[in-house]
């Protein structure tokens, strides 16, 4: 089995630790981001359909005369009902992301950043504690190696007046308890050195073998939680459609079974109903001859249009 701990795979990859889970929240920053755009998408459209459907419906006069007779007007009028309610739909979408998804990512990235900002502090702190320990060792070493080499231009110096016969026993006392003493003082210094490495080395210690890998498997924790609920909020997007696909079948099934209902005969009947008079077609107009004198006071000239005779 891969092993898949941060704090043994990425001991000495921190800084980007930090980056990856920097961006990662960004990203969650970015998604709920689409998410507001995409509840406003849903807004407007619904608004639109809204609108449009009250654009053309008709007026109350308009559907006692003329929509409420008609198979195609009566599906028309249905297809505005119907979709109507398909605006709702999309309006409950928009409504589901912002309580379902929007607020939950918004409380998981508030959580997390909170909680990574608390890991990069404890890092910090720790890290400085190291970086400090490693300056007194800086410092004592050069102290050390100061003393070191003074000890030993000292040493040569003594050695050099031992041989020197031209030097008095005083002179020569002088120089080796020069010598002694920078001999005692490099002593010291690598005393204190040596203290110093070992402070250092249990301060590292500290850091590598328990400060860091603790801080590495919190903020893996905080990725693992960022993760779980980036997939929850993904999941509910695709549940926020998926819960009103029932109701716009629906809407679309009544819409469906209004259109099988047009009947061009069943109009047809209405219109002959509506307009049919009862009279019959006139009869032919008889030729006048004027030379007989018998001329009608009134002609018609077929239809209701009457023609006087002066």
């Amino acid at each position: 089995m891969i092993n898949q701990n941060w704090s043994i795979e990425l001991w000495d990859q921190f800084d980007n630790v930090s980056k990856y889970t920097e961006k990662s929240l960004q990203f969650c920053e970015k998604y709920e981001s689409f998410l507001k755009d995409r509840c406003t998408i849903e807004d407007d459209y619904a608004k639109a359909l809204k609108k449009l459907t009250k654009t053309y419906a008709p007026k109350l006069k308009e559907q006692e005369e003329f929509y409420n007779k008609y198979s195609y007007t009566v599906a028309f009028c249905s297809t505005l009902k119907e979709l109507h309610d398909l605006a709702s739909q999309h309006e409950i979408i928009a409504e589901n992301l912002r309580e379902h998804a929007i607020k939950k990512i918004q409380i998981t990235i508030k959580e997390c950043r909170e909680q990574r900002k608390k890991c990069l502090d404890e890092y910090n702190k720790i890290k400085r504690q190291l970086d400090k320990q490693y300056d007194l060792l800086t410092k004592s070493l050069r102290k050390y190696e100061e003393s070191f080499e003074s000890a030993r231009r000292a040493k040569e110096s003594y050695e050099k007046a031992h041989e020197d016969l031209d030097l008095s026993r005083a002179q020569l006392e002088k120089a080796r308890d020069v010598m002694t003493l920078k001999s005692k003082i490099c002593d010291d210094a690598h005393t204190n050195y040596s203290s110093y490495v070992s402070q250092y080395n249990d301060t590292q210690r500290l850091f590598y073998e328990q400060q860091l890998p603790s801080i590495l498997i919190d903020l893996q924790q905080l990725d693992g939680k960022r993760s779980d609920e980036l997939k929850h909020t993904y999941f509910h997007f695709i549940q926020s459609h998926t819960e009103v696909l029932p109701r716009i079948q629906r809407c679309l099934e009544e819409m469906s079974k209004q259109t099988e209902q047009l009947n061009l005969y069943a109009d047809s009947q209405v219109v002959i109903d509506e307009y049919k008079t009862g009279y019959t077609i006139p009869s032919d107009i008889k030729v006048i001859d004027l030379s007989t004198g018998d001329l009608p006071s009134i002609l018609y000239n077929g239809h209701d249009q009457q023609i006087y005779n002066e």
